[in-house]
């Protein structure tokens, strides 16, 4: 299937569901793989917890309840390096360091 082809069927299969990709967003050139769905997850339960860490009050997600959701998925194998950094400041200090770190990855989920 061409670049093209494969956008189009993308967006008609996305669309009626509610989806919004952006459009505007280059084609990719190189032929692409799929990573698994359960990757996939993992990846994104991962970053739920950098997210939770790094950005929101220990009142609404307590930390040992944050350290048991990545202990009990072992999510610190599915970060970078940078985002394990990250996730072993304390909390206030992970809330100051993060940066543009955590944004983005939002951006990409």
């Amino acid at each position: 299937m061409s670049p093209d082809a494969l956008r189009a069927h993308s967006f008609a299969v996305l669309d009626p569901l509610g989806f919004r990709p952006a459009r505007w967003l280059p084609l990719c050139e190189t032929p692409f793989v799929l990573r698994p769905l359960t990757e996939v997850a993992r990846r994104l339960m991962a970053l739920d917890a950098l997210f939770t860490w790094a950005a929101f009050p220990e009142e609404a997600a307590g930390t040992e309840r944050v350290q048991l959701y990545i202990q009990a998925n072992d999510l610190k194998s599915a970060l970078t390096r940078e985002e394990q950094a990250i996730l072993s400041l304390a909390r206030a200090e992970a809330q100051e360091a993060q940066g543009d770190v955590i944004g983005w990855r939002l951006e990409n989920m």
